[in-house]
């Protein structure tokens, strides 16, 4: 649905999206916590 929505022919563009959004957020809280910092893979 998001992908149709957003007007993708592929999943695969739709989910680049979808981690580059999970991913700012993952480094916006790292920010303001203490925890220790994971290695992306």
């Amino acid at each position: 649905m998001v992908r149709d929505n957003l007007g993708h022919a592929s999943i695969a563009t739709t989910s680049q999206y979808l981690h580059a959004e999970a991913d700012a957020r993952y480094e916006a809280f790292e920010t303001f916590t203490d925890a220790p910092k994971m290695d992306k893979k």
